[in-house]
């Protein structure tokens, strides 16, 4: 079994080291109260311990450093060390009083470990586990030579340097580093304070993550988490007051400083909002931080800061980080070859550079399909690595599809922003799959996150992909969450020292609607809930009660969270059509208010009216893109397939694993007047959409299928069998019988028609239909029926509100429908 070596001096005994032994497995430890026989200590029982052990943990104090116990008891560890004999040696300061540069610590530790304060016991106690567990891995040395490389970038490490340098100035208490996701933000950032002086090569900064929907509340909880400072209850964050807030986090802040920590923060909309604005929150403690001359702060944002704004700030220097230079593509393709041992011709490595586009992690995918492939096979792949910056969840996920349990094991942690390795591995407790996840850090599918690497998390764009495409998680992980959920429940202050558990039963909670004491209620985590009961579609009334019981305690929050807020309560109340939206949207400013109207303009049959609302927001980039998704609907709702294409086109572009942009470019194209439809390219949007895999993009592509048959193929019987089956297999979805609908109408199939809007308008007493697709649908009948006039006069009168040509459209065909009965 592998055991950890507790050193230590009996004065920290109480309360330090007691505590983490408590909290400690004991079988796992080795611990003079636990394992050595009454009575002083002797050096053969030291000698056993340390045999026994792989990992020597030693708490550094001032009582531990003058101790000669401690002091005999870390040279053995050196000696086994490095005779291989134990795996590794972690140092924990446990006294603010000893900097990690005091010279009676040994030379060699101070040079090659980092040294840091770790003030809760609790804190400690879940380090070393996860220290434990590290060393029962089997390890992947690429990993450590891979996180080495660092090419290029020399002008913008140079412009940290310089005004890091400038005397004349303020030294700015943040560098923030903005550019798009996995572009080598944090790399650019740990270069420039290597290169600096501020740090040594082998420290590695404390890390948190941000995400927008966060604000000051979850800085402070995550800056508690760290370990740094004394053990304090901080929640019951949701009735201080803002100027406490910023005491509180400054108070943070400030432990973090005096331990000469630089702190890693990976910003995603939380610190500087998507208009690149500062949160005035943020500005109010950066101001604070400021006092201390002093670089305290790195951040990596995906937002970027105008520089005309960001030359006022004296606290802060940003830069944009861009995608690698062609020279250093080639740079980093070579050097990550050499990691990987990988020898390639010339021709080959001009060939296979010429396909990279700038991404660091491209180069990593492109060297790993050479490697695991060979040349000339990954070159017939080579798809893959033009495709891999758009589509690289579905590419990476692929690469697992004959290994569901690891697929599986991915999905789980996906439901977390960030999870600790021990709560992970109580719901997942196999010793396999811990080399499973050493693959996916190994593969830059997780990333470490955390002062000390305690924390897993997925990468951005695999989560949103499982999370938009909903693939769901195995039932036993389900049972295990909810059977942990309700242990949390019965007794939350347990799980505090976990801030992963913490913060993922907290939202759980509010989201089921259990009670919680009001010291958990943290405000983002109610926008968290709502956010993702209202992507449920089913848990409308839940949102709607949810952010009126958050918006009673508005006065006391952020602004931003109040509009995030009430943005979801008025997309909600939208979807219900409810009137209560024309009242709270006006406390909705722009250009939001204008994307919020034309969504209820779409959702309450007043098509002109949101095509007019969505046109207005195309203007503005903040909701350019939402707009542009709801216009391609309005758009193919009122059978404009010609204004919509080019725009469903552009979406798909954008996100080409979509599956709602996948149907709508395929309907654009199969409705289009045009005589030259791209045929080859409906049949390859309805593969990629069946590709996909979810329940939701089968049930799609055999729609798909079915209209392709008909209308490009003239097939309408092949057709009509499609769509039935299709009926059959997705009985709980109206769609399938919709498109049979509207097939029949065109095709003048009465009897098919008939019976498919029956089933329709029993389908809408329970769930909403448009009443403009029934109307439609209705009008087809009495023309097939002979009564084209009297169809004509029912549109008109039923879709006044539909633009003019769109109108004609529908009369137009009617009119083809009741000709030649």
């Amino acid at each position: 079994m592998i055991k950890a070596f507790l050193s230590h001096s009996s004065k920290d005994k109480s309360p330090y080291v007691s505590q983490v032994v408590t909290t400690l497995k004991s079988n796992n430890i080795i611990y003079d109260e636990l394992t050595f026989e009454p009575g002083m200590r002797a050096i053969d029982e030291i000698f056993s311990g340390i045999e026994e052990s792989s990992l020597f943990v030693i708490f550094l104090s001032e009582n531990s450093i003058e101790s000669d116990w401690v002091k005999e008891e870390l040279i053995l560890a050196k000696e086994k060390l490095n005779q291989n004999e134990i795996d590794r040696i972690y140092p924990i300061l446990i006294d603010e009083s000893i900097a990690y540069s005091d010279k009676r610590i040994p030379e060699w530790m101070r040079e090659e470990y980092n040294l840091r304060l770790i003030a809760r016991p609790a804190t400690a106690a879940r380090k070393i586990q996860q220290r434990l567990r590290e060393i029962s891995w089997k390890k992947h040395p690429l990993l450590k030579e891979r996180n080495k490389i660092f090419v290029g970038r020399y002008d913008l490490v140079q412009s940290i340097e310089e005004r890091m340098d400038d005397f004349g100035r303020t030294t700015p208490s943040i560098v923030n580093a903005s550019g798009l996701s996995r572009i080598g933000r944090s790399s650019v950032l740990k270069s420039a304070i290597e290169k600096c002086n501020i740090v040594s090569t082998s420290y590695e900064c404390p890390h948190i993550i941000l995400v927008n929907g966060e604000f000051i509340e979850d800085l402070i909880i995550k800056l508690y988490d760290l370990g740094f400072s004394e053990e304090t209850d901080i929640y019951n964050l949701i009735n201080v007051s803002h100027e406490d807030k910023i005491n509180i986090c400054y108070k943070l802040i400030d432990d973090i400083q005096r331990n000469n920590e630089v702190l890693l923060i990976h910003d995603d909309g939380c610190l500087i909002d998507y208009k690149g604005d500062i949160r005035e929150w943020f500005e109010d403690l950066a101001s604070k931080m400021q006092r201390n001359n002093k670089l305290q702060w790195i951040i990596a944002s995906t937002k970027r800061i105008p520089p005309h704004i960001a030359r006022k700030k004296e606290y802060i220097f940003t830069l944009n980080v861009p995608e690698l230079s062609l020279a250093e593509r080639k740079g980093l393709f070579k050097r990550v070859l050499q990691v990987y041992s990988a020898d390639l011709s010339n021709d080959d490595l001009s060939r296979f550079s010429d396909l990279l586009t700038g991404f660091p992690d491209q180069v990593f995918f492109a060297c790993e399909q050479i490697v695991d492939f060979g040349a000339a096979d990954a070159w017939k792949r080579s798809h893959e690595i033009t495709a891999f910056n758009s589509e690289r969840a579905s590419i990476i996920l692929s690469g697992y599809s004959d290994n569901q349990e690891v697929l599986d094991f991915i999905y789980l942690l996906s439901k977390f922003e960030f999870i600790s390795q021990q709560f992970l591995f109580s719901i997942e407790d196999r010793i396999e799959l811990q080399d499973v996840l050493a693959e996916l850090i190994t593969k830059s599918i997780c990333d470490y996150v955390g002062c000390d690497k305690d924390f897993i998390r997925l990468n951005d764009s695999i989560r949103d992909y499982i999370q938009r495409n909903k693939l769901g998680i195995p039932k036993k992980y389900s049972i295990k969450l909810e059977n942990h959920l309700k242990e949390f429940l019965d007794n939350p202050s347990v799980y505090e020292d976990d801030i992963s558990d913490i913060l993922y039963s907290i939202k759980e909670s509010i989201k089921t609607g259990k009670v919680l004491p009001e010291k958990y209620l943290i405000p983002s985590h109610f926008l968290k809930s709502i956010r993702e009961l209202y992507h449920h579609k089913k848990h409308l009334n839940k949102v709607i009660e949810l952010a009126d019981k958050f918006l009673q305690k508005e006065d006391m929050l952020d602004k931003d969270i109040v509009q995030d807020v009430r943005y979801y309560l008025c997309l909600a109340l939208a979807r219900k059509r409810d009137k209560r939206f024309l009242k709270e949207v006006q406390k909705i400013v722009d250009p939001e208010h204008n994307f919020l109207m034309g969504f209820y303009y779409r959702l309450t049959n007043r098509p002109k009216d949101a095509i007019e609302r969505f046109n207005k927001c195309l203007q503005d980039r903040v909701v350019a893109n939402r707009s542009k998704r709801e216009l391609v609907q309005v758009l193919i709702s009122v059978n404009d397939y010609q204004a919509a294409a080019s725009l469903a086109k552009d979406n798909y572009d954008d996100y080409p694993n979509n599956q709602y942009h996948i149907q709508a470019y395929i309907n654009t194209i199969i409705n289009s007047n045009d005589k030259n439809k791209d045929l080859p390219l409906v049949e390859k949007l309805i593969s990629e959409l069946l590709s996909l895999g979810t329940e939701m993009s089968k049930e799609m592509s055999e729609i798909a299928r079915a209209e392709f048959t008909a209308k490009c193929k003239g097939r309408y019987p092949d057709a009509k069998n499609i769509i039935a089956d299709a009926v059959l297999a997705f009985s709980d979805s109206h769609y399938p019988v919709l498109s049979q609908a509207f097939l029949a109408a065109r095709y003048k199939d009465e009897i098919t028609l008939i019976r498919a809007f029956d089933k329709l308008k029993e389908v809408s007493k329970k769930k909403h239909i448009s009443g403009s697709t029934l109307y439609q649908l209705e009008a087809a009948i009495m023309a097939i029926q002979g009564n084209g006039e009297m169809a004509i006069r029912f549109v008109k009168s039923k879709l006044s509100s539909f633009p003019e040509s769109a109108l004609q459209d529908v009369i137009s065909r009617l009119d083809k429908i009741s000709s030649n009965k």
